[in-house]
C-alpha cells in the first residue's frame, strides 16, 4: 500500500474525477437563441464564454476557424450540431465546454448536417479528461428527443436540466 505524494495528488485526481457532460454544461455556459451571420459567428459566439472566464486564449478562436476553413465542417458531429475544438497546444487552459443554441440556425458546409442549430465549443486540456462528457454527448445526439429537448428549452436552466437527465439515461 503506497502512500499518495503531493506531486502525485494532481495526477491521481485527473484519474478519479473525469467530467460529465452535464458538469461541463451548467446554465452559465449554455445561452440561446443567439444570432450569428455565419458559421464563423457561431464559433466564435460560441467560444467567448470560455474565453471570457479564462478556459481558453483568444488565439484558440482563431486557430479553430482556421483549422474548418483547412480541412472543412469536420466539426458538424450529427445533423444541426456542431463541436468546435483545437489541438491543445493552441491555447487551452482547462477543459470546459459552452453551448450555444442558435436562432436561426447557420450553415457549416456540410450538407448532410445543415443548417446547425447547436455549436458545442470544447477546450481540452489532455486527450482524456473530456472524453467521458464528450462520448456521453456523441451517444445523446443519436436520440432524437434530446435535440428536440434542447429546442424547447426555455431557459438555459432547463437546457442543463434537459442535459443531466438524457446523460442519467446513459447509465452514467
Amino acid at each position: 500500500m503506497g502512500v499518495l505524494t503531493f506531486d502525485q495528488s494532481q495526477e491521481a485526481d485527473e484519474e478519479i474525477f473525469a467530467p460529465c457532460l452535464h458538469h461541463l454544461l451548467p446554465p452559465d455556459h449554455i445561452q440561446l437563441d443567439v444570432r450569428c451571420t455565419d458559421w464563423r459567428d457561431a464559433v466564435r459566439r460560441s467560444a467567448e464564454k470560455l474565453l471570457n472566464s479564462g478556459y481558453i486564449e483568444a488565439r484558440y478562436i482563431d486557430a479553430m476557424i482556421a483549422n474548418i476553413e483547412e480541412n472543412g465542417p469536420y466539426v458538424v458531429l450529427s445533423p444541426g450540431f456542431a463541436m468546435p475544438h483545437e489541438g491543445l497546444e493552441q491555447g487551452s487552459i482547462k477543459v470546459g465546454m459552452n453551448l450555444i443554441r442558435l436562432n436561426p440556425p447557420v450553415d457549416f458546409g456540410e450538407e448532410e448536417f445543415d443548417p446547425v442549430e447547436f455549436v458545442c465549443c470544447l477546450s481540452a486540456v489532455d486527450h482524456k479528461l473530456h472524453l467521458k462528457a464528450f462520448f456521453n454527448l456523441v451517444n445523446m445526439l443519436g436520440n432524437p428527443d434530446f435535440k428536440d429537448a434542447l429546442r424547447k428549452a426555455g431557459s438555459p436552466q432547463e437546457a442543463a436540466a434537459v442535459v443531466e437527465r438524457y446523460e442519467y439515461t446513459l447509465g452514467v
